[in-house]
């Protein structure tokens, strides 16, 4: 069994990105911190979506600054045998899923 725990910032496509990694024997979850895509393009996307209040436009833009250190060292503290990847750019996240693909067809 694989499991799968998808941390994005806001407007990251979290859900796009879980729902690609199901199917066969794994669970995924998915929350509103880890992939680390650039402000402007979580902004754009949460745009899309709806405004949001302020409360979470403050943490959108302090995302890197705040929410990401706290979460690197959280994982480094709890979870340091953990295989960590941090997916920065859509190309990254489609590398990623190419390899979790080849990877479930060997396990």
């Amino acid at each position: 069994m694989r499991r799968i725990l998808v941390l994005v910032r806001g407007g990251a496509g979290k859900s796009t990105l879980a729902a690609r990694l199901t199917g066969g024997p794994r669970w995924v979850i998915d929350g509103d911190l880890g992939l680390d895509f650039p402000l402007w393009r979580c902004a754009v996307r949460a745009l899309r979506r709806s405004r949001g209040n302020l409360a979470f436009w403050r943490w959108l833009i302090g995302y890197r600054r705040g929410s990401l250190p706290t979460v690197m060292a959280a994982i480094a503290a709890n979870a340091g045998d953990a295989e960590l990847h941090v997916l920065r750019t859509p190309r990254a996240v489609e590398r990623f899923l190419g390899r979790a693909r080849t990877r479930s067809a060997i396990d």
